[in-house]
């Protein structure tokens, strides 16, 4: 309304793939399809897809992925150890990490049913949960606590909440896991995983494609898929060559792809246009 009334170009930059309810999504459907709205900037191919099912012109877009910049030092032997030791409880465990919100979509309790399988086989795991839920979805972290009980592996699996020093928890984990059930609009935590040198298993839908190259950067496995996710992990146990190399291809994709350099220059270039 601003930008009309002032006769100015005005931008948006959409994050979201919003399904549900279905009002909110027509009505921000109409106004990206606006004659007010001069451009719009999708932060992944799977996002503008989406909206652009809503007959949006091909002209009227671009996908610039989100950016994160490096970070600058490498986290001392020493913090990580006591990561290790002091938050997540462990010794000398290979540590399989789910780092993000608890609730329905992100995958926790699929990962758990694919822990419960491998930890079986290999005791010299440790699986971590860093991240919150927010009040009115206890329930769920509840549930998630209960279900560990009920599988008797309550020294194996640990729930952290969410740490401001998230640089440094990285580097505490051995293999990253993404089993998001619904499509990721993009997928930051991935980004985030391979900055620091980690392998990433990701769902193959939304942004998580456009992120992890499979078998060169991580693995891709369809949502919901336990039994993929079981087999995914357990390459990676046996592998710890591959789980450094995979870190380090991650890296680079990361530096050259997803730098926070990049996504501003391209920004820059339409807000010039």
């Amino acid at each position: 309304l601003f930008a009309r009334k002032e006769r100015i170009k005005h931008i948006w930059h959409v994050h979201e793939i919003i399904e549900s309810p279905k009002i909110v999504s027509k009505i921000f459907s109409a106004l990206l399809n606006s004659k007010n709205n001069f451009f719009t900037i999708y932060n992944s191919y799977a996002t503008a897809f989406f909206w652009k099912s809503f007959s949006q012109k091909k002209t009227s877009y671009k996908v610039i992925t989100n950016g994160l910049e490096a970070p600058l030092n490498k986290t001392p032997a020493s913090v990580t150890k006591s990561i290790k030791t002091e938050v997540f409880e462990a010794d000398n465990e290979i540590i399989i990490g789910l780092v993000g919100r608890i609730n329905k979509w992100k995958g926790q309790f699929i990962l758990l049913d694919a822990f419960n399988s491998l930890i079986k086989k290999y005791p010299n795991l440790k699986l971590v949960f860093v991240g919150s839920t927010t009040e009115n979805q206890i329930y769920i972290l509840t549930e998630l606590e209960n279900q560990i009980k009920e599988f008797n592996i309550q020294k194996n699996v640990i729930i952290v909440p969410f740490q401001s020093n998230i640089n440094e928890v990285w580097s505490a984990i051995d293999i990253v896991i993404v089993p998001s059930t619904e499509p990721e609009p993009f997928g930051l935590v991935a980004v985030e995983a391979m900055l620091a040198k980690k392998p990433v298993i990701a769902s193959k839908h939304g942004g998580l494609v456009e992120i992890v190259e499979d078998k060169q950067t991580g693995f891709l496995i369809e949502p919901n898929n336990v039994q993929e996710l079981i087999n995914a992990i357990e390459i990676l146990i046996v592998d710890e060559p591959l789980r450094i190399q995979m870190g380090e291809d991650g890296y680079k994709r990361a530096i050259d792809e997803f730098s926070i350099q990049k996504h501003v220059a391209l920004i820059e270039k339409i807000l010039e246009y």
